[in-house]
């Protein structure tokens, strides 16, 4: 049974680490239907859009977590964008995609993994670029949070979205990220390691898809007391506009823009995230 889309943090009362759980079902649907993204480019970048509501949601700011893969594979490009509000967009590029290509090395070759985190006011801007590594997307995430900010993280993409049959229906993705909390003496690693494996074997022992989120948590920790604070609701968003797309065309020489105009009197430009039309005559150029 699908539930809203949404984001709930959490945090062990009895040791220094912080959690998510993460559902989404209507925010990827929504962007997976833009383009006919293959079975395995739907897979990472449904995990990749939750991966950046995850890293979003611990920004105490306005602004955006931007996830870029880029690499010289059949896939050139995977992006997923989140906001501080939860709202989030994305996209894949992709050319002769054989069937019998599934891992992260076979799709992008050798890549990067971009992660950038961007004010509103576009100052104090952060940004790394690391190595693709691992065999999936929550691989990739954790090996930047263990290496380049030394934070032991955990990230379990739990159920996968999957479209059924009958029309309307999909599970949703579950996803639950676990972290070390910050602090100025070591974390407990025994305490850490705990954790990660009642993680794994109450996976076991819990429907993701029909129970509610305190009764997920209590399941996979009953060992544990947990601080849930209040869901955050997830949506897709994009944040096209026409003076957005009537930048674009400025950026591009005039003198190819005046060739445009002539040949087709009109310019039409397409948002690669919603597929969302803007067209436009010499006089809107002016």
């Amino acid at each position: 049974m699908s539930q809203k889309d949404s984001l709930q943090k959490f945090i062990f009362t009895d040791c220094n680490v912080r959690g998510q759980l993460l559902r989404m079902n209507k925010s990827i649907g929504v962007i997976l239907a833009q383009r006919d993204y293959p079975e395995i480019l739907r897979k990472f970048l449904s995990e990749l859009l939750a991966a950046s509501a995850m890293l979003s949601a611990s920004i105490k700011f306005d602004g955006k977590v931007t996830l870029q893969i880029q690499g010289d594979g059949p896939v050139s490009l995977m992006l997923a964008q989140c906001d501080n509000r939860q709202r989030l967009r994305g996209l894949a590029k992709w050319q002769d995609l054989p069937d019998s290509q599934q891992s992260l090395q076979e799709l992008f070759g050798a890549a990067d993994l971009l992660i950038s985190i961007a004010t509103n006011k576009k100052v104090s801007n952060y940004q790394a670029v690391v190595k693709l590594t691992g065999t999936s997307i929550s691989d990739a995430i954790e090996e930047y949070f263990n290496t380049s900010e030394q934070l032991p993280t955990k990230i379990i993409f739990a159920s996968p979205f999957m479209q059924h049959s009958e029309p309307g229906i999909q599970n949703d993705l579950v996803g639950i990220f676990l972290q070390v909390i910050p602090t100025e003496t070591n974390y407990e690693k025994e305490s850490w390691l705990s954790i990660i494996n009642e993680l794994e074997q109450g996976l076991e022992r819990t429907d993701l898809q029909k129970e509610n989120n305190l009764v997920v948590l209590h399941n996979i920790f009953p060992e544990h007391e947990l601080r849930a604070f209040d869901e955050q609701p997830i949506a897709f968003y994009c944040q096209c506009s026409v003076e957005r797309s009537k930048n674009t065309l400025k950026t591009m020489p005039k003198s190819e823009v005046d060739s445009l105009l002539a040949k087709h009197k009109i310019i039409t430009v397409t948002c690669d995230f919603c597929n969302k039309k803007y067209e436009f005559d010499a006089e809107d150029l002016k």
